[in-house]
């Protein structure tokens, strides 16, 4: 996961040496005590850079310069599942859609009777990871909505850790099919009739179109053109219709 990049620091006041005990009712006081100790020393440093063209002040202060850096964000895993359906569509079926819809005007949700090794796919690639306790809370609290209730996937496991990392598992597949549904409706959305035409006009413009005059096709009548493409050129209107519907797809899954 992506994240943007650190551009601040954190300076401990505890590294400035006030010389005397921090009164922890008055941290406030002190700490402003500290920044202003800080940014004198720091001018000291400049003025003794420039004077000496030397860094041995400033590398020595570096040495009780202390910084911390925030906390990297949490995973956001219904994010990860929505990437994680759109790699399952493009990497593992996105053919098998395309001639769905060729074939059917529609793309079929059901990726484990419909898709060549659908099941197998999903569960190696989307449900065989393994959590840490603290990974599967986190993506637990998250997914709530997708929660796995089947207590049998885990029965007969006793450690605390394996249950939560299985139930993650199974809770993260959940999700991640979830989302496969939604995409799948919205390619599903794509008007085929709409494809057809693309396709032959496509068509029209890479070949003779005079054949079908002979053949007695109305140049005027759309639904007519088709028929005599489908018919007569089937390896090149498929072929087309293919291309078109990729990037249909692709501009959808983007």
């Amino acid at each position: 996961m992506k994240h943007e990049p650190i551009t601040y620091m954190l300076i401990d006041a505890g590294s400035i040496d006030l010389g005397r005990e921090i009164n922890r009712y008055r941290e406030y006081e002190a700490r402003e005590e500290a920044e202003q100790l800080m940014l004198s020393k720091m001018t000291s440093m400049a003025m003794e850079f420039n004077r000496t063209k030397s860094i041995e002040t400033i590398k020595e202060f570096i040495r009780y310069w202390h910084y911390s850096l925030p906390p990297e964000p949490p995973t956001n895993y219904s994010q990860e599942a929505e990437d994680d359906a759109k790699t399952l569509i493009t990497d593992h079926f996105l053919d098998e859609i395309i001639q769905q819809l060729i074939d059917d005007d529609e793309a079929s949700d059901d990726f484990n009777n419909d898709y060549n090794d659908g099941n197998s796919i999903f569960h190696e690639t989307i449900v065989d990871r393994d959590y840490s306790l603290t990974e599967a809370s986190e993506l637990l609290d998250q997914l709530y909505d997708h929660e796995e209730e089947d207590e049998g996937l885990w029965e007969g496991v006793n450690e605390l850790n394996r249950i939560a990392a299985i139930k993650a598992a199974y809770t993260y597949g959940n999700a991640v099919m979830s989302k496969w549904n939604n995409l799948i409706n919205e390619i599903n959305v794509i008007d085929m009739d709409e494809i057809r035409t693309k396709a032959t006009e496509q068509i029209l413009d890479e070949s003779d179109d005079s054949h079908m005059e002979d053949d007695g096709v109305d140049i005027g009548d759309i639904d007519e053109i088709i028929e005599w493409c489908e018919d007569n050129l089937p390896d090149q209107f498929n072929n087309a219709m293919e291309e078109i519907l990729e990037k249909e797809i692709k501009e959808i899954l983007e």
